[in-house]
């Protein structure tokens, strides 16, 4: 009789972004990024951590 003896959890992927605003390096999953349907193009908003200010990052670049 076979077993299950672990599973395994993915973890969701992370986006590295440069703040445009402090140059500070940093990521997060799309879970944390605000979608935006636009009509240059679709992309994504996120805080940045450090400063607050918002970051825009083209949608084709975010890992699902």
């Amino acid at each position: 009789m076979s077993e299950v003896i672990s599973l395994s959890k993915k973890k969701p992927a992370k986006t590295r972004k440069k703040c445009s605003y402090c140059e500070c390096l940093f990521s997060f999953v799309k879970a944390e990024a605000q979608y935006i349907d636009g009509h240059d193009g679709d992309c994504y908003k996120v805080k940045c951590p450090n400063c607050g200010v918002y970051n825009y990052i083209a949608a084709s670049l975010v890992k699902p």
